[in-house]
């Protein structure tokens, strides 16, 4: 069978671990490059890929390289490119691009010149124009443009490989599944210990977990790929593939894996999509508040808020009192935590063990990892006028609301409730003015009004006699 170039999409930070994945699954001439990851194979070691990869975003086959100094040089070699192999009348096509040159200065004027030059050539062949769908095409194009290099790659994944499923939608800030797959991975978890996150939300982190301890691949609960829609699409290599990896998946395997969340909502969200993928009942997912819970010698994994989608009043004090609890309640436990926050991390009162730089979305983030040793039950001590609440859904407040926390917790001052009575506090927030100080008035005029400026009606004292009712 034909070998080809291909061409494995990742996030930041995740590179060598794609490199592993393919190379265990048989890819040859493996190099990691930025956010990427090429190998050689055929059409079944593409499959392959689309299937297990669990840290890779797409899978592209590179289809065509050539120099072009413009766009009239991209418009020619894509018009010579015979893309009736690849694409047929009454079928759709849509085309991603990425630019880094000097040359082409906008990357959705490279997609239009390159759609035109594709359109022109079936016109001028048969007459007539394959359509753009830009939702669901079926064949999506990749154009990479690096200064005067250009790439063509044909997406064999489709939908990006973070769609596994079973997510559900309905979650403030989901974890991309890709990149929780990845912490996963990263911390090392062994499988014998007791795999913990606290904040769930939709179950992601959990659900991951769960599905490399089953070995259950990451595509299998897909439905379709970009390669199913091509001319050389071959059935039985997939259907081969299919029965390969449910031989080798553990549904019963013995492992303990839990989530918790303060919201039932959420909570039921991650019980139906842990059992879109056959997880029922192998993840123990709970309503409950992480300040009340307890463990021994467990893998912790969480992603709090950061104090930029779901917002927290005082971020920092919130930061704090997760690693008082960690340590008070988790001893002998490995703690990893992904934040973008890096003022609140400083506040869990321990030194990291490992720090990765990963990427949630567009937010730069640091992925720490901590180690609860025995005896580590050092208190990061709060000011007085700050009350820890411990009872379900209970809000942080000021004993005395006269008092105003200047040190923390200013970071987040979108997530405060404006509507409320904001008298005796002096905001940070640039879109707030200044505040005069309380029992002051402003300056009388310097100069006296004008006798005629006078209006008897507005003189208390002219008002007249109080009648019975003490109404005057």
């Amino acid at each position: 069978m034909e070998s080809f170039e291909c061409i494995a999409k990742t996030f930041h930070g995740l590179e060598e671990l794609l490199a592993q994945e393919l190379t265990d699954l048989g890819a040859d001439k493996v190099r990691t490059l930025k956010r990427a990851v090429s190998f050689q194979g055929d059409l079944e070691m593409l499959y392959r890929a689309n299937l297990h990869c669990r840290t890779a975003v797409r899978i592209l086959k590179t289809a065509y390289s050539f120099p072009a100094k413009d766009e009239t040089e991209l418009y020619e070699k894509v018009s010579d490119i015979p893309w009736e192999d690849f694409l047929q009348l009454g079928q759709t096509f849509a085309i991603d691009s990425t630019v880094f040159s000097e040359s082409f200065k906008h990357s959705k004027y490279a997609s239009l010149k390159m759609k035109d030059a594709i359109v022109d050539r079936f016109k001028k062949k048969s007459g007539r124009r394959p359509d753009v769908d830009t939702r669901n095409p079926d064949l999506q194009l990749n154009l990479h443009i690096s200064h005067e290099r250009v790439n063509i790659g044909l997406d064999s994944s489709g939908e990006t490989l973070n769609r596994r499923g079973y997510r559900a939608s309905g979650h403030v800030a989901p974890l991309n599944e890709v990149l929780a797959a990845g912490m996963v991975m990263l911390s090392g978890w062994d499988k014998e210990q007791t795999f913990y996150d606290p904040m769930c939300g939709s179950g992601t982190l959990p659900i991951e977990a769960a599905m490399m301890a089953c070995r259950i691949p990451p595509g299998y609960h897909r439905k379709h790929f970009g390669f199913m829609d091509w001319p050389d699409y071959d059935e039985e290599i997939w259907k081969n593939l299919i029965k390969e990896a449910e031989g080798r998946m553990d549904l019963e395997a013995d492992v303990d894996i839990r989530g918790s969340e303060m919201k039932g909502l959420y909570v039921r969200m991650a019980k139906s999509a842990a059992k879109a993928v056959g997880l029922h009942g192998r993840i123990r997912f709970f309503q409950g508040d992480f300040f009340e819970q307890s463990m021994k010698d467990s893998m912790i994994m969480m992603n709090p808020p950061y104090g930029e989608r779901i917002g927290h009043r005082y971020i920092t004090d919130f930061y704090a009192d997760i690693a008082d609890h960690l340590k008070q309640s988790f001893t002998g436990s490995t703690v990893w935590i992904l934040s973008s926050n890096e003022e609140a991390l400083k506040y869990f009162g321990l030194r990291p063990s490992r720090r990765i730089r990963l990427f949630n979305g567009p937010l730069e983030c640091s992925f720490q990892k901590f180690e609860l040793n025995k005896g580590t039950k050092k208190v990061h001590k709060l000011s007085d006028d700050y009350r820890k609440p411990y009872g379900k859904g209970e809000r942080r407040e000021f004993k005395d609301k006269g008092k105003h926390r200047t040190d923390r917790g200013r970071e987040d001052s979108r997530s405060y409730d404006r509507s409320r009575n904001t008298s005796r506090i002096r905001r940070t927030d640039s879109s707030f003015k200044e505040e005069r100080p309380r029992n002051t008035r402003p300056e009388r005029p310097s100069e006296p009004r004008h006798p005629s400026d006078y209006d008897p009606s507005r003189d208390k004292r002219s008002r007249g006699p109080k009648d019975e009712s003490g109404d005057r």
